[in-house]
């Protein structure tokens, strides 16, 4: 992992809305960085229209970080997240892995993020009659399109947009050591999530958002992975050039108005 040696001592509040891929990351950026919120399992759909009325439908899973990731997603709570730290954070962290599965609908304008947490904890009945709407669908893209632009004016009210870095990576298809990675069939293949995923990308790229991209040769899974091997978890080396990245990209008024090493 990257060591800091010759900067500001400053703690830099990092404030995570994604997946493990943002998490992982964070683990490799230096012990300044302090992780002060983060929220997961919550597509830009949710965020914003709560659903808790569902909760009553659902049985309580036995890990606390996904009992609470469901219920703030749930609450579609993202809002009121950026709203309560105001501008005391230096870097705003966002992937968008966990967009992968679509969206529940539930007719009465609210949503639930359709990831296997929802899923475990009995979404699949508290669903029943509710329309899915799956991720890269014309639907979907339309709706999260109207979600990225309430997510820009919410951090631009909070004064937190320039300080915001939205990471990308291709799905991975193979291990570091060259052989193919076996995708189960009920995932979203690699070739087909990285189409899908860069319409979504280029809205941000539009509203103004700093993306961070990685170099396809290191968009690799391995054998050695802390949650195992997947598309969407990769080596040291792709963590270590995103930290590198963060460190010298990230902006805060706190380090001065230009670009800051961190």
């Amino acid at each position: 992992m990257p060591s800091d040696t010759t900067h500001n001592d400053d703690v830099v509040r990092t404030f995570i809305w994604g997946s493990c891929v943002s998490r992982d990351t964070f683990g490799f950026l230096p012990e300044r960085f302090q992780l002060t919120t983060y929220v997961a399992r919550q597509s830009l759909i949710s965020a914003g229209n709560d659903a808790s009325a569902v909760r009553s439908k659902l049985t309580p899973l036995s890990s606390a970080f996904q009992q609470r990731m469901v219920r703030g997603d749930l609450a579609g709570d993202l809002y009121r997240r950026i709203e309560s730290v105001g501008d005391d954070i230096d870097l705003v962290l966002i992937d968008l892995v966990d967009e992968r599965s679509g969206v529940i609908d539930f007719g009465d304008g609210t949503y639930a993020t359709k990831l296997s947490e929802f899923w475990g904890s009995g979404g699949r009945e508290a669903s029943n009659g509710a329309s899915q709407i799956p991720f890269g669908s014309d639907e979907h893209f339309t709706l999260w399109r109207d979600g990225a632009s309430r997510l820009v004016n919410a951090l631009r009210q909070g004064g937190l947009l320039h300080r915001t870095k939205v990471i990308r990576t291709d799905w991975a298809s193979r291990f570091d050591t060259g052989e193919l990675l076996d995708v189960p069939g009920w995932m979203m293949q690699p070739e087909d999530a990285n189409t899908k995923y860069t319409p979504y990308f280029d809205v941000l790229k539009t509203l103004g958002m700093d993306v961070v991209e990685l170099p396809s040769d290191l968009a690799q899974t391995s054998q050695n992975h802390q949650w195992g091997p997947s598309p969407f978890h990769y080596t040291d080396e792709a963590y270590d050039f995103f930290a590198e990245r963060l460190r010298t990209r990230a902006n805060s008024p706190r380090h001065g108005s230009g670009p800051t090493t961190y």
